[in-house]
């Protein structure tokens, strides 16, 4: 008679190949990473990877999906209308980009490209969409008007530029640190004098 899997089980199981395939994208980068690895990780039987996983492709896009929501759902709760503005931003991005827990910093330029065009095409629309909608929420947190191309432009280019070099080691991890810490200064730099600048301006029209 097959056992019977209790929900709680499931969950256990799922958390534990989700762990172990994050450690493997660490240690072996996503692209080497195989079916073979996984199960050995964590200790299941082929079989068992099947029931939860169509594919390789769909456990790493979750993976990766969830490690991200989880990074992006820390960016939230900090709160940008009361305290330093210039260190809340500082911090929100190191949260995403310099955090040790950041898969960002472990995943190659053509590793998401690769991974999408192996999954449906409405997997790729679904995530265009959510990046946009996270984008748009960065955006409002920070007081950018999209209206005002230039500075939309601006903190477009500066959030790629992170974005590129995070999964970058061609010139070491240090440089790549140092890159980083200097690439969040000016962003925060950028928005906290575009910040100031408004403020003066209203309070000038106010009076």
């Amino acid at each position: 008679m097959p056992k019977i899997v209790t929900e709680e089980e499931k969950r256990r199981l799922k958390e534990a190949m989700h762990h172990e395939t994050v450690q493997l994208i660490k240690t072996k980068g996503m692209k080497k990473i195989t079916v073979e690895d996984i199960i050995h990780a964590v200790g299941i039987a082929k079989g068992t990877f099947y029931n939860h996983y169509p594919s390789k492709e769909d456990l790493l896009f979750d993976v990766i999906q969830k490690s991200e929501e989880k990074l992006f759902q820390k960016f939230l709760t900090i709160d940008f209308q009361t305290g330093d503005f210039h260190a809340n931003v500082r911090k929100s991005l190191r949260e995403i980009y310099l955090a040790e827990d950041s898969i960002v910093l472990y995943l190659q330029p053509d590793d998401i490209t690769s991974l999408l065009n192996k999954l449906p095409m409405k997997i790729k629309t679904m995530l265009e969409e959510k990046q946009a909608k996270n984008f748009q929420r960065i955006a409002e947190i920070f007081a950018i008007d999209q209206q005002d191309v230039q500075t939309f432009g601006v903190v477009s280019y500066l959030m790629d530029c992170l974005h590129f070099t995070a999964t970058n080691v061609d010139y070491g991890v240090e440089a790549r640190q140092m890159s980083l810490e200097i690439l969040i200064d000016t962003l925060a730099d950028f928005l906290t004098k575009k910040k100031e600048r408004e403020g003066a301006y209203y309070e000038n029209s106010n009076n």
